[in-house]
């Protein structure tokens, strides 16, 4: 580790790479496991909007879409060239968002130790300690979910270019991210109160207001449903907030006394609400760097509190601002004592240790569940499959008895609660016809659902080929 140490002075880029196949080695370790599983739940909205959009006529339309609040037009974009090349094949989507979550990590790693001069020893033990972490293990394993790790990667490079001066490849990749998904865009708060020149401030805060205007601007103009304010729920706030917060350190909030715990919190706040803003405690620049990523906890464990119902995915922002307070407690003690760089190391080792067989075990879960929906598409294609294109079929719903059985299955396993859903208006409670649809006859095909009617017990619509195909 030492050599490895004096090379990154001495060779930056050839060791960089060096730490981001060790970053990436480790996932696979982690999530090798689950590289052929088959998709489940939401997956199957996007995955049938990225088929459709292989036909040219309609890929504007469906790349574009706003789906309630969702406006994920670059993340569409990605998911149509990769079925375009791969087809609805598990292993690309997996491999994608394994590389995505590794690059995230080492990006991660780069900016503490390039921008803000944390020893990188100490970089690289938060940075993988962040992401060696089950209870963010559903960016990987759910396909859905990949739109939070794409997001924060674009956001990360984007802040590399502005620190780099680049501001123009900032704002760039500031708009990819916000196209990617929306929530990103709180990341920029902390970077208002990081930035001390008037005019890069004041440059911050106009690509803010045109990201901003833009949305809501074009939310009115497609007189898209949906509105910001309106799924916000302060039901149950406290109790979500310490669960983002025990499970961003990679505790469970079971393993203790919710009393402890909470005094745990109550206890860090307060020391880093003291090294944040007392002029004894840090240095200006170290305060400053500091507030940043206390504030970038902040700020997502806040709005994630709102929301109605707690998701793994909404776990993975904010540990990248409680490990970043950690990496730069410990380079701040390590400047006095040289031997502290080596602090966060036994907390990786455990923390490997502990997730190895829990993240195995989450892996098991949505093979289950994706097995599940494999077969049961197969099942609803063999059924649909010898109706007459162009005329009018029915479809009939099943009843969810199946479903229901398999979810009590996953949550008789005992591991990481999750959502699972049952479609209202799906086929079983599993898929709705208008995703179903494209699924089935891809890739001989391009065909669209078009409902005429719905009853509690079938569906009557038709079934419409793209030109072409």
């Amino acid at each position: 580790m030492r050599n490895l140490l004096k090379k990154l002075k001495e060779k930056p880029r050839r060791v960089n790479g060096m730490v981001f196949l060790l970053i990436l080695c480790l996932n696979i370790f982690l999530y090798w496991g689950s590289r052929d599983n088959y998709f489940f739940s939401d997956d199957f909205e996007w995955l049938a909007r990225g088929v459709l959009a292989q036909n040219l006529s309609d890929a504007p339309a469906e790349i574009t879409r706003i789906e309630g609040r969702d406006f994920n037009p670059v993340f569409m974009i990605l998911l149509t060239l990769l079925i375009r090349f791969f087809g609805l094949s598990p292993l690309a989507f997996r491999l994608l968002s394994l590389l995505v979550f590794s690059t995230v990590i080492y990006t991660f790693f780069h900016i503490l130790s390039r921008y803000f001069r944390v020893n990188p020893l100490i970089s690289l033990s938060a940075a993988l300690l962040c992401g060696v972490n089950v209870f963010v293990s559903e960016v990987v394993l759910n396909m859905s979910a990949l739109v939070y790790s794409f997001s924060l990667l674009l956001f990360l490079a984007g802040l590399e270019f502005f620190f780099a001066g680049k501001r123009i490849l900032y704002f760039l990749f500031l708009l990819l991210a916000f196209l990617t998904k929306e929530t990103i865009i709180l990341a920029v708060i902390p970077l208002l109160f990081y930035e001390q020149e008037k005019r890069a401030r004041r440059f911050i805060f106009v690509s803010l207001g045109a990201l901003v205007l833009s949305r809501v601007l074009l939310q009115w103009l497609t007189a898209a449903p949906g509105t910001y304010t309106g799924f916000l729920s302060t039901s149950h706030f406290f109790y979500k907030l310490y669960f983002i917060f025990m499970r961003g350190l990679n505790i469970s909030p079971y393993s203790m006394n919710p009393t402890l715990g909470a005094g745990i919190l109550v206890i860090l706040a307060l020391v880093a609400g003291y090294f944040a803003f007392s002029k004894k405690a840090l240095t200006g620049s170290e305060r400053r760097v500091f507030l940043f990523f206390l504030l970038f906890f902040t700020v997502f464990i806040l709005f994630f509190s709102l929301l109605p119902k707690l998701s793994s995915r909404y776990f993975f922002y904010p540990p990248f601002g409680l490990w970043g307070i950690a990496a730069l407690w410990t380079h701040h003690f390590y400047e006095k004592n040289k031997k502290i760089k080596y602090a966060l190391a036994p907390l990786l080792i455990i923390s490997l240790l502990f997730n190895y067989p829990m993240i195995k075990r989450e892996g098991e879960d949505y093979k289950i569940l994706g097995d599940f929906s494999r077969q049961f598409i197969r099942r609803q294609a063999a059924i649909i499959e010898n109706d007459a294109p162009e005329a009018e079929i029915t479809i009939y719903k099943p009843d969810s008895r199946p479903l229901a059985e398999v979810y009590q299955q996953i949550k008789n396993r005992e591991n990481l609660p999750k959502l699972l859903p049952f479609r209202e208006h799906g086929i079983g409670g599993v898929i709705a016809p208008t995703h179903l649809i494209p699924l089935m006859f891809y890739p001989g095909k391009i065909v669209r659902w078009h409902l005429s009617r719905e009853t509690a017990d079938y569906f009557t619509g038709y079934l419409k080929i793209a030109p072409g195909y």
